[in-house]
């Protein structure tokens, strides 16, 4: 019964003290929930959305209230020519005034139609910004999260290769006490040992640093624990046609160019409409009351609309606008040239991608064969140094052959899945 108990305790222990494992949609998602370089981000987006009214356009009307009182008390003497003097001992005055008044722009040459254009674009690109922030956000972490991957392949291979050196360290051992072999076979395999062991221990503490950098990312505790599968999925990638249409109508990049073109237009229209007229409405409604307690203007009441149309017309303006609209065209074309360069670029990077992936799956198949050779290899010599036919350099070598064949193939992958999500970086579907 006790040890039922403490197996019971131990088995909850170990569960308990397990690691979570990190899947990759679980990162993004944490990435999107906490980290504050996409809070800020969308912060930015939020303030072009609000941004963008129609009163901000300056397409309604200004509407105010404003509204006075007075107290006056004087002694007042007032002196006529042909009649007595007048004198108004301590004198009361007060006044009221209030006016609700209304300012309103009816036509200022499509100005405010335009302004507004402008905002429509302007919170577009807060919108495209923030996507952006979030895209390459994410492809920092996938990018980090599948090297966490090959690391951990990396030191799956040297734990391999520790077990390898430790048998053979007992073969040589075993050979020693017995007297049919040399103790410099025995010390460089020991040797080998302790290097094998030094790569472990520089391979833990790559990956240690390189789960601190995620967690920087996913906005939790440096020291936050966490397993990630060391395994990398297949490369799913479709037809380069595909993948360029996809590039033209859904790249972040390109798509902000052409909302910048778009606001380089709208600003030349805007100033173009200085050119036409610039028609006002003002009006108002007051009211005001004055109430003496003397002389000869005992109170005055007055109160009623008013309304007024203002009309203003542009003559000359020493040749500002066109100077202004010469300029406003040729930011235009700069920004229609950086449209075009950046397909190019693009296309570029996306050829690029495609043929470095290529080369990569042909390397990859031909260093699986030899990875295969390699490991045959290494259990052959193992077995001769068994048998004592084999020399402690043969078996070096084979070693070290295994390693850097095990280190390229897994490399391969990892260049190969790198190039996979940059793809999907530069067509947005990351």
């Amino acid at each position: 019964m006790k040890i039922k108990i403490l197996f019971i305790f131990f088995l909850c222990f170990s569960m308990a003290s397990a690691q979570k494992v990190l899947t990759l949609d679980e990162m993004i998602n944490i990435i999107l929930k906490n980290n504050y370089d996409i809070y800020i981000a969308r912060n930015e987006s939020d303030i072009a959305r609000l941004n963008n009214s129609a009163g901000n356009a300056g397409m309604l009307p200004d509407l105010s209230f404003k509204a006075s009182a007075s107290i006056d008390n004087s002694n007042i003497l007032q002196n006529h020519p042909q009649a007595p003097d007048t004198k108004y001992p301590n004198m009361t005055s007060n006044s009221i005034a209030a006016s609700v008044n209304l300012n309103w722009t009816l036509f200022d040459g499509g100005k405010m139609f335009i302004s507004k254009n402008k905002l429509n674009e302007l919170q577009a690109i807060g919108e495209l910004n923030y996507k952006n922030k979030v895209l390459n956000t994410v492809f920092q972490a996938v990018s980090i999260f599948y090297d966490i991957i090959r690391q951990q392949q990396q030191l799956k291979a040297i734990n391999e290769i520790i077990v390898f050196n430790q048998n053979r360290t007992l073969i040589a051992q075993t050979a020693f006490d017995a007297g049919t072999r040399a103790k410099t076979d025995l010390l460089q395999a020991k040797m080998d040992l302790n290097l094998a062991k030094q790569n472990a221990l520089s391979q833990e503490n790559l990956i240690k640093s390189q789960k601190i950098e995620l967690n920087k990312l996913m906005v939790l505790n440096t020291d936050n624990n966490f397993d990630i599968n060391d395994s990398i999925s297949d490369i799913n990638i479709p037809e380069y046609r595909e993948l360029e249409e996809k590039l033209l109508n859904s790249n972040l990049n390109l798509i902000l160019l052409k909302k910048q073109l778009e606001l380089a237009k709208l600003i030349k229209d805007e100033i173009e409409s200085s050119r036409l007229p610039f028609i006002n409405l003002s009006g108002a409604y007051n009211f005001s009351s004055l109430n003496n307690s003397d002389g000869n203007l005992k109170s005055n009441r007055e109160y009623g609309p008013q309304l007024a149309v203002g009309l203003s017309i542009p003559i000359y303006s020493a040749g500002e606008i066109s100077r202004k609209s010469e300029i406003a065209s040729i930011d235009i074309k700069s920004n229609e040239y950086n449209l075009e360069a950046a397909k190019l670029e693009l296309k570029l990077q996306l050829q690029n991608s495609l043929s470095e992936l290529e080369f990569r799956k042909q390397q990859l198949i031909i260093e699986q064969e030899n990875n295969l050779l390699a490991k045959e290899n290494i259990d052959i010599s193992l077995e001769r140094l068994r048998l004592g036919e084999a020399t402690s350099l043969e078996v070096h070598l084979a070693q070290d052959e295994y390693a850097q064949s095990t280190a390229r193939l897994i490399n391969f992958k990892y260049y190969m899945k790198t190039l996979e999500t940059k793809i999907k970086q530069l067509i947005a579907e990351l």
